[in-house]
C-alpha cells in the first residue's frame, strides 16, 4: 500500500476556464476490503508565487483512524504547486508514512530548461510532466467524452511514467454525501496498470460538477476506496 499515494494528480499545459477556486475542500471517507479506516481531504488551500506564476497550492491529506492503525497506519500530506491558468505543476512536495514506509520528497520542475530536481537530483524531461495528483483538478476542465483518451507523463520521485485515461460509460454511484450521476475514468501505463504494484484504479466524477466522487484502487492484499463524504 506505500503507493496509497499514486491515486493520481496530472495538470495540463495549456490555458482553460478554470471551474474551481481557492478553499474549495473535498473530504472523503476511506475503506480498506470495506472496512472504513480513515479519512482524507482534497483542497486548494492558497495561492503563492513560484518562478513569478500565480499558482494554486492544492493539498492531499490522509490519515487513519485509531481502530484503522491497527489495520494499517496512514498519515500522508501532499502538496503541490500548479499554474493558475495552465494547471502546469511547478512544485511538489510529500510527507509520507503508510507502515513502516517513510518518505519525504521535494520536487522542482523547471519546464523551460527542460528539468526536473527530486530530493536535489537531476532529472532530464523532454516535456510538461506532472504530478499524479492534478489529475483531479485538471480532468474538470475537460468534456470527458465515452471512448475518449488522453496522454500524459507523470513524475513520482525520480520516475517519470507515461500515463494513459480512457473515459468509460455513464453509471450511478452512491458515496456517505448521496447518489451520483457519474462518469468512470481509468488511468493505465501501456499495457499495464498504474501503480508499480500492478494496482488497477477506477475513478468516478460527478456527471455535472466533474468532482472526483469515488476511487477505487484494486491492490495485491485488497481493495482500497475512497468516498465523497462532503464539499466545502
Amino acid at each position: 500500500m506505500k503507493h496509497f499515494i499514486f491515486i493520481l494528480f496530472i495538470s495540463v499545459i495549456y490555458s482553460r476556464d478554470i471551474p474551481f477556486n481557492v478553499d474549495e475542500k473535498l473530504t472523503y471517507k476511506f475503506q480498506f476490503n470495506y472496512i472504513e479506516v480513515g479519512t482524507a481531504t482534497l483542497e486548494i488551500a492558497g495561492q503563492n508565487i513560484i518562478d513569478g506564476s500565480s499558482c494554486f497550492n492544492i493539498q492531499f491529506i490522509a490519515g487513519t483512524s485509531y481502530w484503522g492503525d491497527f489495520i494499517f497506519s496512514i498519515r500522508d500530506t501532499i502538496s503541490i504547486w500548479v499554474d493558475q491558468e495552465s494547471l502546469a505543476t511547478k512544485k511538489i512536495y510529500k510527507n509520507i508514512n503508510e507502515g513502516n514506509y517513510h518518505k519525504q520528497t521535494q520536487i522542482f520542475i523547471n519546464e523551460d530548461e527542460k528539468y526536473a530536481t527530486s530530493n536535489g537530483d537531476t532529472i532530464a524531461i523532454h516535456s510538461s510532466v506532472q504530478d499524479p495528483y492534478s489529475l483531479f483538478y485538471y480532468l474538470r476542465t475537460l468534456p470527458l467524452k465515452l471512448g475518449d483518451i488522453y496522454s500524459f507523463t507523470a513524475i513520482d520521485g525520480r520516475d517519470l511514467t507515461d500515463v494513459k485515461l480512457e473515459v468509460g460509460q455513464k453509471s450511478r454511484v452512491k458515496t456517505p454525501m448521496k447518489w451520483w450521476d457519474t462518469i468512470k475514468v481509468h488511468p493505465y501505463r501501456d499495457g499495464k496498470n498504474l501503480l508499480k504494484n500492478e494496482g488497477e484504479m477506477t475513478i468516478w466524477f460527478s456527471d455535472s460538477e466533474k468532482n472526483p466522487v469515488k476511487i477505487r484502487i484494486e491492490l495485491k492484499y485488497g481493495s482500497l476506496i475512497l468516498e465523497l463524504s462532503n464539499i466545502n
